[in-house]
Order: C-alpha cells, then sequence, then structure tokens
C-alpha cells in the first residue's frame, strides 16, 4: 500500500475512483493509528543465560553512555576477552554489534513516539553526532 502511494503527486481526485478511496481509506487509517503506540512494541532478542543478561538489561538501561566492551567487562568483574566470548557463543554476535543493534532499536523506538528530534534521539542512545547516528542508522 506504501508503495502504491510512492508516486501520488496529489492531484487523485474523486473521479479517479478506486485512487481516490483507496487513499482517503489509507488516511483515516493513518489518523487513527498516529497516536496509538505499536500493537508489538520494538523488541531486541536479549540472552537466557543470568550473566548475559544482567549485562544486557545494564546496557539497555545505559545506551546513552560510552559503553566499551572494556567498560562494561571491568563493571560485571570479568576480562573483556571472557565477555566478548559470552557474546558470541549465546548471541551469535558480538559485543559492538549487540550495542549497535540495542541502540538502533531504541532510536525507532523513541522515533514512534514523536517527541524528539533527530539530534536529541542520537544523544539519547549514546551517539556524540547526529552524522555517526545517521552513519549507523543507514548501516
Amino acid at each position: 500500500m506504501i508503495f502504491y502511494t510512492k508516486d501520488w503527486d496529489g492531484k487523485i481526485t474523486k473521479n479517479d475512483t478506486s485512487k481516490y478511496y483507496f487513499l482517503k481509506a489509507l488516511k483515516g487509517v493513518l489518523q487513527e493509528k498516529k497516536h496509538k503506540h505499536l500493537a508489538f512494541p520494538i523488541q531486541h532478542p536479549f540472552p537466557k543465560d543470568e550473566t548475559l543478561l544482567k549485562i544486557a538489561r545494564y546496557i539497555h538501561a545505559n545506551l546513552e553512555k560510552p559503553l566499551t566492551i572494556e567498560s562494561t567487562a571491568k563493571e560485571f568483574g570479568m576480562s573483556t576477552r571472557t565477555l566478548s566470548r559470552k557474546f558470541k557463543e549465546i548471541l551469535g554476535m558480538n559485543y559492538v554489534r549487540f550495542l549497535r543493534a540495542l541502540r538502533i532499536t531504541r532510536s525507532l523506538e523513541l522515533m514512534l513516539e514523536g517527541k524528539y528530534n533527530m539530534y536529541e534521539i542520537a544523544m539519547m542512545v549514546g551517539y556524540n553526532s547526529l552524522s555517526s547516528f545517521s552513519n549507523i542508522f543507514k548501516r
């Protein structure tokens, strides 16, 4: 439906019966959903391993901070090598990829709220510039 509207230049009138009523219905549905939250919140898979779950919750609660693998490992009294290995074995991704995915997921949630501009969102999820946030988001 969205692809259908891609080429719409706003000149569809009641004379274009099917197109007109389709777009009118789409506009009505979008207006209804505008101020509602998603039925299914955006979520990222979390580990089942208890230690890694605590770490993942810590990361999620502190996304605005510079969360290096070194600082997170130190926070939980383990080596960076052990933490890195746990992420790869249990989640199938490295620490940086997990952190990036959480930040992007949270930024999508904040965008849907419609309360913040892109710069504010970038800062809230731990990026120190809009360009770095934009590059990661595109990637």
